[in-house]
């Protein structure tokens, strides 16, 4: 088993080596915007790749405001910073949200984002409307099991094969959700799933694949 110490170890070691990668990312992008008239900038609010960004523009004195493009919870430091003080803190000037709901989740947990410099924006694209009939369990509940697994970049491709793998031997059925912004065998090469006939591949999900999902997996 992994000592306490060897696992801060190993992570300190980890999170030394992205802070590295984020300075120099820093500076390419500082020098890039002082070379620039750029006085304003829109970005989604994806904290894995907006960071940099908003640090050199705060060092150009550009502005930047984020558009909310998915949910949030009070586990995302990304976006509420806890323990960070405001003034060493990394937030957009002004974040657009998409309603009520998220601004208060931001007013309430975030040490960064206050009633200044949140406002609602409303959704960047109309969502349909779904509706799905929650699936009724059988006698036997173990039995007629489907998940639902929605593709994600971030995710350990070898875990997750362990995982479906073991779903599959108890003869669960998987619905893997493909994203539309990248192509679809990278995605089903990625976990391994491109020979798999087992895996059931949606683009979209409606109401009929809701009503045959007994859980949602993943991020």
């Amino acid at each position: 088993s992994v000592s306490v110490r060897s696992f801060f170890s190993c992570l300190l070691q980890e999170m030394l080596g992205r802070m590295s990668v984020s300075l120099r990312l820093i500076a390419k992008l500082e020098k890039i915007l002082s070379s620039v008239s750029i006085r304003e900038i829109i970005a989604l609010d994806d904290m894995r790749y907006t960071n940099e960004l908003i640090v050199a523009c705060r060092k150009n004195n550009i502005k930047i405001y984020g558009l909310q493009h998915g949910q949030f919870t009070k586990y995302h430091v990304g976006w509420m910073n806890y323990g960070i003080p405001k003034e060493r803190g990394v937030a957009f000037d002004k974040l657009f949200v998409w309603n009520d709901y998220w601004r208060k989740l931001l007013l309430k947990y975030s040490s960064q984002y206050n009633e200044h410099n949140v406002e609602v924006g409303g959704w960047l694209r109309r969502l349909p409307e779904i509706i799905w009939e929650e699936k009724k369990s059988g006698q036997d509940e173990n039995k007629n099991i489907s998940i639902l697994l929605p593709f994600e970049i971030s995710l350990s491709p070898e875990e997750i094969r362990k995982y479906v793998r073991k779903f599959l031997s108890l003869g669960v059925k998987i619905f893997f959700k493909v994203r539309p912004d990248l192509n679809r065998e990278k995605q089903l090469r990625h976990y391994g799933f491109l020979s798999n006939d087992k895996i059931v591949v949606v683009e979209n999900v409606d109401g009929q694949i809701l009503s045959q999902i007994d859980a949602v997996v993943g991020v």
